[in-house]
């Protein structure tokens, strides 16, 4: 008669620790904040958006006429890196905004949730850079002020720009890149590929 081997807990046989999150809830980092609220960061920072585009203050002005017709440039063959008279800036967003512009033609709504979009991305890379800097928790803190804090960044990042948005995100960007290449300079490790973007972001900016 022989006795059976002792077994060894596996991942899906192990207790759960008291309070670990469980199934979905597993992939937000524990030392974060609680997912309900960075849900309702996320819907703060849309609503406030959404009430600035029906509002007066959300209205399409010439400034942002201006910069929509050149993304209209770019579908037209014109490839202007300034517009007249300004001599700065440059008018990054107005190529990628050029194909919804195709696709759903003049609509100032399509054009300021560009804006939207590329700012909510700003923030998930600021996110990126904190966590490396200072922790997940103040990451998270940080990125959520940035979404939805102050009112005037909020109405800001509602305006067809052409270069005020993209340069937030752009920043930031080369700020992840660098803490990256710090690090994998600590390491030992090969940097050509960070190197690469890092010269992209920079002729970008």
């Amino acid at each position: 008669m022989t006795r059976d081997a002792p077994t060894t807990p596996t991942a899906a046989t192990a207790p759960t620790a008291p309070g670990a999150r469980r199934g979905l809830l597993a992939r937000f980092p524990a030392d974060g904040l609680q997912p309900l609220w960075l849900a309702v960061i996320a819907c703060t920072g849309l609503v406030l958006r959404a009430y600035v585009l029906q509002s007066p203050i959300g209205g399409f002005d010439a400034d942002e006429a201006t910069s929509a017709l050149v993304s209209r440039q770019v579908l037209d063959g014109n490839f202007p890196a300034f517009i007249r008279p300004l001599h700065h800036g440059g008018t990054l967003l107005a190529y990628p905004r050029a194909p919804l512009l195709a696709l759903f033609g003049p609509s100032p709504l399509v054009m300021k949730l560009t804006e939207v979009a590329v700012y909510a991305a700003a923030c998930l890379v600021a996110w990126r850079v904190g966590r490396r800097i200072f922790g997940e928790r103040a990451a998270q803190l940080g990125a959520a002020v940035m979404w939805v804090y102050p009112p005037a960044t909020v109405w800001e990042t509602t305006k067809v720009m052409l270069y005020y948005t993209p340069a937030v995100l752009v920043s930031q960007c080369v700020l992840l890149v660098c803490l990256r290449l710090h690090r994998a300079a600590a390491r030992g490790d090969a940097v050509r590929r960070d190197l690469a973007v890092l010269g992209f972001l920079m002729g970008l900016s």
